[in-house]
């Protein structure tokens, strides 16, 4: 499904980074393709690949005033260790009309400050 997928982000003009382990297909032109054998080699592909995915995000929201989406990046660069996101996400999650995702940002604070 993946190689669908990427085929059809391709198509609607996308880049496209597709991790893969074996299989009987090629990958599509012009995609980026990281071949992988193991799951230690999955996590570690796509941890190298994804902080960038979340600058993408990152600066979309920002473009666009999507402050949902920018709070989503700013967790998903928190996770991947920048302490300074999480504070980032809380000042961005006050425009936004989401009350679990409030309160899951406001719990993160409180789990990180103990």
């Amino acid at each position: 499904m993946g190689y669908a997928i990427a085929e059809a982000a391709l198509a609607a003009g996308y880049d496209v980074t597709l991790i893969s382990g074996p299989v009987n297909l090629d990958p599509p032109p012009s995609v980026q393709f990281v071949s992988i054998l193991t799951s230690d080699e999955m996590y570690s592909a796509v941890h190298r690949h994804a902080r960038e995915w979340v600058e993408d995000l990152s600066a979309l929201a920002a473009r666009t005033g999507m402050h949902e989406f920018g709070v989503r990046a700013c967790l998903m660069r928190s996770e991947l260790g920048d302490r300074r996101s999480l504070d980032s996400a809380a000042a961005l999650v006050a425009e936004v009309e989401n009350p679990a995702l409030r309160e899951r940002v406001q719990g993160l604070r409180a789990t990180v400050a103990v």
